[in-house]
């Protein structure tokens, strides 16, 4: 009997370890190469807006979010600057972004401030506050502001999601906005940065469980309670 228990208790405590805990999402498909807005430009202000159906249905605890060197235009370095970053959601659809300061922005959460992007990085990954992020709520918007930079393509370049003014060539899930003194202003719905989303997933706040998960945090705290039985008369 003292071992059915053992053999059951191992395997609801397994069950348990084994309910989802982290997660990553990628939005966006490796096809171009976009200098903006980290290696080259003076670039004050820059969005990017996600849509929603890349981060599936549950709440989402944004931890880090990273982007990818493009290996064909060889080195990356960081254009020099004071960067910031907001996160919010927005009603304005990835292909219909509109110039920045005029994409609506709801829910919104400072990142991280006046963090300064200098030498150079390979696949850089940027952490802060974990931003909670509900996709019923609306698209997912990056908002970065820039203080200082320099207008240099040497740089490099990230790996970007299509060709500017070709929306056949990208996955529309992605659109970005810029303002720069040298640029002007700038929105499109291709050429955003492919960006990966690290953090806790799925969160379950205001959300009520699902049976299959009831019937796992049950098995799961049975088996931690056999366990502490099986302890006792050892």
């Amino acid at each position: 009997m003292r071992s059915a228990i053992r053999s059951l208790a191992l395997v609801s405590v397994l069950g348990f370890a084994a309910a989802p805990a982290f997660g990553q999402v990628t939005v966006g498909t490796f096809n171009q190469g976009n200098c903006f807005p980290f290696n080259c430009g003076s670039i004050t202000r820059y969005q990017e807006i996600y849509d929603a159906s890349a981060f599936g249905s549950l709440p989402f605890l944004i931890n880090t979010i990273g982007f990818y060197t493009d290996q064909d235009y060889g080195p990356t370095s960081y254009n020099n600057e004071l960067a910031s970053l907001t996160i919010g959601t927005t009603t304005v659809a990835p292909l219909g972004i509109l110039p920045v300061g005029t994409n609506p922005i709801s829910n919104s959460a400072t990142f991280f401030t006046n963090a300064y992007l200098t030498g150079t990085i390979n696949d850089p990954t940027f952490g802060g506050t974990p931003y909670l992020y509900d996709p019923s709520q609306g698209n997912l918007i990056l908002d970065w502001t820039f203080v200082g930079g320099e207008y240099d393509y040497s740089r490099g370049f990230f790996e970007a999601d299509g060709t500017p003014f070709n929306t056949t060539s990208c996955s529309g899930t992605i659109g970005r906005a810029w303002n720069s003194g040298i640029e002007g202003a700038y929105n499109d719905g291709c050429g955003a940065l492919v960006t990966t989303f690290n953090g806790t997933n799925p969160v379950n706040v205001g959300v009520t469980p699902e049976p299959a998960t009831l019937l796992l945090l049950g098995t799961g705290l049975f088996g931690l309670t056999a366990v502490g039985l099986l302890r006792r008369t050892a």
